[in-house]
């Protein structure tokens, strides 16, 4: 494992509002900036095209991100030591797949969000290809937390493109250097011979060395952040957004919490704009009674902004009771952030 001493991965922003593409330690992301089809893949409802359009003026402003990204700076910004007991046991499910394919294990990955998202797993690799054996866990703010794995394969080519294969569903934005494909829901052992068969096609592949494979993450990952920011979905943090993100981050414990579907519908952002619609409906049908509805659809908005934050607290923040993982893996970015 790397290790340095005398860097600090959580000291506070040094970087000006002009730095460079990437060059920023902490950023934010724009989810006003999220494509249709980011919108559209977790929630199929024939309506999600007008929610879409609606989210910008729904969702949390721009000054209050709900994930942010710790830009790294060195492959150790990328590594821990050792997992919680529970996700090597949800990681181990894929090892024998891994092993039987020639993957040699590399060491425990720790991606570089914080705040209502968060990735840990295990880095893998052969002769040609990075695999990320990943456990995901993504906290809603009216739905509440899921956990889930997906892995990703990467294969760097001669003039930089990367080949890259996964099963995870989503997809922010399209890069021109990484030639992408998703496979959703596909076994790793399925997903392994996809890759494989993809490379053939292309004999520029590069060889990896050992010592070279958590430069090459970092490589892989830096290249993500810069891509992010140049199509504008994420943006540098301030202070204030910082401790805002460094607050939320205490409801990422990799537990799976439901918030009661009751309160699901009742403080969905769907719910004004189905109170609005029914009411133009209704009053161009002549029905003047249904006009409160148009009053209705606005006032739940501002009334949700004041009563949602202080639910999802309630209903996802740890308590005395919670069977805790013994390691809390954002103790640190509170304490020193």
């Amino acid at each position: 494992m790397f290790s340095s001493e005398s860097y600090n991965p959580y000291a506070p922003p040094t970087t000006t509002t002009w730095a460079a593409l990437g060059q920023h330690r902490y950023y934010g992301l724009v989810t006003q900036a999220l494509r249709f089809s980011a919108i559209y893949k977790p929630s199929r409802h024939p309506l999600v095209w007008l929610y879409w359009a609606l989210h910008p003026i729904l969702a949390m402003s721009r000054q209050r991100f709900t994930v942010g990204v710790i830009n790294p700076a060195t492959p150790w910004d990328l590594q821990v030591d050792d997992l919680e007991p529970r996700l090597k046991v949800k990681l181990n499910i894929e090892h024998e797949a891994l092993e039987s394919a020639g993957f040699q294990f590399a060491g425990f990955y720790s991606g570089p969000s914080f705040g209502l998202s968060k990735a840990l797993g295990e880095v893998w690799f052969d002769k040609h290809s990075i695999c990320l054996n990943l456990v995901v866990q993504v906290v809603a703010l009216r739905r509440g937390k899921t956990v889930s794995s997906v892995q990703f394969l990467y294969t760097n080519h001669a003039g930089g493109r990367t080949i890259q294969t996964t099963n995870s569903a989503e997809s922010r934005f399209e890069d021109p250097a990484v030639d992408g494909l998703q496979v959703p829901g596909a076994s790793l052992a399925d997903l392994i011979v996809i890759h494989r068969d993809r490379l053939r096609l292309d004999a520029s592949r590069l060889a990896i060395e050992s010592h070279d494979v958590w430069y090459l993450i970092l490589k892989l990952v830096q290249h993500e952040v810069q891509a992010l920011e140049k199509h504008k979905l994420l943006a540098p943090l301030t202070n204030a957004q910082l401790a805002s993100l460094i607050d939320y981050s205490q409801f990422i414990d990799f537990r799976v919490r439901q918030i009661p579907t009751l309160f699901q519908w009742v403080f969905s952002l769907k719910l004004p704009i189905f109170l609005a619609l029914f009411g133009l409906v209704a009053v161009a049908c002549g029905e003047s009674t249904f006009r409160w509805l148009l009053v209705l659809a606005p006032t739940w908005w501002l009334l949700n902004r004041l009563v949602s934050p202080p639910l999802f607290k309630y209903w996802l923040q740890t308590n005395i009771y919670d069977n805790l993982p013994p390691f809390d893996y954002f103790r640190a970015l509170r304490d020193k952030g």
